[in-house]
């Protein structure tokens, strides 16, 4: 069972302080929320492609992709409910389809969603959960705060790791290989995979209550960690990297016209 999405790899990002890399992403992720120019929003989200292409590599960031992928073509079929205003691009029967304000809308949506996506994986992939952690309790996060994401951090690509197996193992036992393609074409032979997942989920709820309680929790005694971060002293220039650098590319992009 795997404990997190962490990917072990030996880039310059891996060596960042946990707290510097969550002072960064969230100040990166304001950054597309900024008046920019559609230009500039291009560009930031090209800057968090290649970010993501030299710390987690291309095959990396491609499966992450690949993953939002059917929320970005969803996005791309309700493009014509977006901003109507402006000029005309398609048109069928004199009703307007596809405008310039929907499709600036659009592009618009599209940079966030890809930059918010890359930039929390990219968080969630090159640090460890208990770091991730620890470094919101140091923020002074409330334990039971600390505890939901704790177990979101774990359960969530378990349960993804769950759906692949429990498909795998269905496909094992197809009949003959034809079957899988006609299976494909079928929605509904998603339900019987999704029902496995569904009670795996539901069986699980009793072992995760089992280890909380063993674990101490409840209980209003003191809590001690069993790991600690580095002093901030030590890790100070990770700080500052991560404020500069966001500021420096939202300045200039802000500008940019």
């Amino acid at each position: 069972m795997k404990n997190s999405s962490f990917i072990a790899l030996s880039t310059p990002y891996y060596s960042f302080d946990p707290r510097a890399k969550i002072i960064f992403t969230l100040l990166v992720c304001i950054l597309p929320f900024l008046p920019l120019s559609w230009m500039a929003q291009c560009t930031l989200t090209l800057i968090s492609l290649l970010v993501s292409f030299t710390q987690i590599g291309w095959k990396n960031t491609m499966k992450n992709i690949k993953v939002i992928l059917p929320i970005i073509i969803l996005m791309t079929l309700l493009m014509p409910l977006q901003g109507r205003g402006g000029e005309a691009l398609w048109s069928v029967n004199g009703r307007v389809i596809i405008s310039v304000g929907s499709v600036l809308s659009w592009q618009r949506i599209l940079n966030r969603f890809l930059l918010l996506s890359l930039m929390c994986s990219l968080l969630i992939e090159t640090t460890k959960s208990s770091s991730i952690l620890l470094a919101f309790r140091s923020f002074r996060l409330p334990y039971s705060v600390a505890l939901v994401l704790s177990l979101s951090l774990r359960l969530i690509p378990t349960i993804s790791d769950t759906f692949l197996e429990i498909r795998d193992s269905q496909r094992l036992r197809l009949p003959n290989p034809g079957e899988e393609e006609a299976k494909k074409k079928k929605i509904t032979s998603l339900l019987p995979t999704l029902t496995s997942v569904l009670v795996v989920s539901i069986k699980s709820i009793a072992s995760t209550s089992e280890a909380l309680e063993l674990r101490g929790y409840g209980r209003n005694n003191k809590r001690t960690s069993y790991r600690s971060l580095k002093s901030v002293r030590k890790v100070f220039p990770h700080f500052i990297i991560s404020v500069i650098v966001p500021a420096i590319i939202g300045i200039s992009l802000l500008y940019w016209r």
